[in-house]
């Protein structure tokens, strides 16, 4: 298995975004064709594909919430 490179943009810089949309494209790619080749078909691919980004998004959206301070609307705090 080929190890993914570090990026080479810095995180303001414009051009990380092409380059990480073309780094995870690229082995999305290899996934689903050796997923393709095994056997399983491309729709049960895509929904599975879609189903573990939803999980790991929340997971981040949890550690983030579990990271935040407490912050209030009004002086109830």
């Amino acid at each position: 298995m080929r190890e993914i490179r570090p990026p080479q943009y810095g995180f303001f810089d414009g051009n990380r975004g092409w380059e990480r949309r073309a780094v995870f494209r690229r082995e999305l790619q290899r996934l689903i064709d050796g997923a393709v080749r095994a056997g399983w078909r491309e729709d049960e691919i895509a929904l599975e594909v879609a189903d573990l980004a939803d999980e790991y998004v929340m997971k981040l959206a949890r550690r983030k919430t579990a990271q935040a301070p407490f912050l209030c609307a009004n002086d109830n705090g």
